[in-house]
């Protein structure tokens, strides 16, 4: 069974994760991404790819972190219902803000 006091700082640790991915790929996609045009003929470009690899390792970074705001809430007491909240909402929040802001990012590059 997992202790409280580990899934405390392990969802520390996923809020600062699922925040910076967040900014990693918006920034890349500000900048970066538009360097990487595809191939002649090809459908998809290593900026593509890229950016499909960000997007999903920050769902799955926010999907931790929504599940150890669930897991606090569960073995917490009363006290740690705040702190369960900001964690699921970190993580819920982080990967819809990026879907949002996503395709609105202006071309930096």
């Amino acid at each position: 069974m997992i202790k409280l006091e580990k899934l405390r700082r392990v969802a520390a640790v996923l809020q600062v994760v699922t925040l910076g991915l967040v900014v990693v790929g918006l920034v890349f996609r500000a900048t970066i991404y538009w360097t990487m045009q595809p191939q002649s003929g090809a459908a998809f470009g290593s900026g593509d790819i890229l950016d499909f690899a960000i997007a999903l390792a920050l769902f799955l970074a926010s999907t931790l972190c929504a599940m150890s705001g669930v897991g606090i809430s569960l073995l917490g007491t009363q006290a740690d219902k705040g702190l369960a909240y900001r964690v699921m909402l970190v993580g819920i929040l982080s990967f819809l803000a990026y879907e949002f802001l996503h395709g609105r990012v202006p071309r930096l590059m």
